[in-house]
């Protein structure tokens, strides 16, 4: 039972690509150089996306936590097709925040965003029977102390992380594919702990990457407060995401199931 992880082999990170980007930017003028003072404003992008991840966490994690407290609400969600139906359901959340996103539709976007983070929370109820709450509480803050590193290293780096991006999203398809494979064909412990490693390794650069991007994306010129507000709703998402896979990759490792 400790080996279970509701997210083992897929991610939606793809779904999130740059032709989503260049969409959203279209009709504003280029991000321009400053000192960063605009960046750290609480009105830019970058500050909205961490403040609705955050909250987003925050509601992932009471709905998971209000869900494990009743075994047969847990047991009735895992049963039958209960679950192919909420896979499809985050699936459909992510794509309505992207379309909402692109229409630079705020009210939808917020609600395909927090919709997601609410059916992820249902699936993730299932971590807080399998393992002990102790083993959960490390991987959370293992996983904050990565998160947060490589934020501060996005926003304070001078270097173009534009290639590293890229570099990042072919891995993780890659990595998809290899643990597709694992599950179907090889069925290797070992393998899935190496995935499980590399899977940090690149959502901790993609972490590094999508703050820096937002950081771009903050010194946008001619952006009104509620185009702002839509793009910190995508950043949010991009974000979250990051977060959520690193979070259940390093459960992987240190996750202890109960007794």
């Amino acid at each position: 039972m400790a080996d279970y992880n509701p997210y083992k082999d897929y991610s939606y990170k793809n779904a999130y690509d740059d032709g989503m980007e260049k969409d959203i930017m279209d009709g504003y003028d280029e991000p321009y150089e400053d000192s960063g003072a605009n960046i750290i404003d609480l009105n830019s992008i970058l500050v909205r996306a961490f403040i609705f991840m955050v909250i987003a966490l925050g509601v992932t994690a009471f709905v998971a936590m209000y869900v494990a407290s009743d075994m047969n609400m847990v047991i009735r969600l895992y049963s039958g097709y209960n679950y192919i139906i909420l896979i499809v359901v985050e699936f459909a959340m992510v794509f309505l925040t992207q379309y909402a996103v692109n229409k630079k539709n705020l009210p939808l976007a917020i609600i395909g965003f927090f919709g997601y983070s609410v059916a992820t929370g249902i699936m993730f109820s299932v971590i807080f029977v399998v393992f002990e709450i102790g083993s959960i509480a490390n991987a959370f803050f293992i996983t904050a102390a990565l998160f947060l590193l490589m934020a501060v290293y996005g926003i304070i780096t001078k270097r173009d992380m534009d290639q590293i991006g890229d570099y990042a999203i072919m891995a993780l398809l890659g990595i998809i594919v290899v643990s597709f494979l694992n599950m179907f064909v090889f069925k290797s412990s070992g393998l899935d702990w190496i995935v499980s490693a590399v899977t940090v390794v690149i959502f901790v650069c993609l972490t590094a990457y999508d703050t820096w991007k937002l950081k771009k994306m903050s010194a946008l010129k001619g952006a009104d407060k509620e185009t702002k507000l839509v793009l910190g709703v995508y950043g949010a998402m991009e974000l979250y995401l990051d977060f959520i896979n690193i979070f259940l990759k390093i459960l992987r490792f240190v996750g202890r199931a109960r007794d």
